[in-house]
């Protein structure tokens, strides 16, 4: 909900955007469908719980965009 929404937001002023989300099936169609309407998207599947897994997100987000602006929890 209000995650995905910032995220729509943040394409539609023009910036590149991570979403995060442990179910797999929901983030790969909204990375999906905000590529199809021209967005810089990256989805990764992450646990928040799991520190190893959000080292990985931001391991993930650096390496395809060089820096990370705003984070949204």
């Amino acid at each position: 909900g209000i995650g995905l929404a910032l995220g729509e937001r943040f394409l539609a002023e023009g910036m590149a955007v991570v979403l995060a989300d442990i179910e797999e099936a929901a983030l790969a169609r909204e990375v999906g469908r905000l590529e199809a309407a021209g967005g810089r998207v990256l989805g990764v599947r992450c646990d928040v719980g799991d520190a190893a897994q959000v080292a990985a997100l931001r391991d993930r987000a650096l390496a395809a965009f060089g820096a990370v602006h705003v984070l949204c929890n």
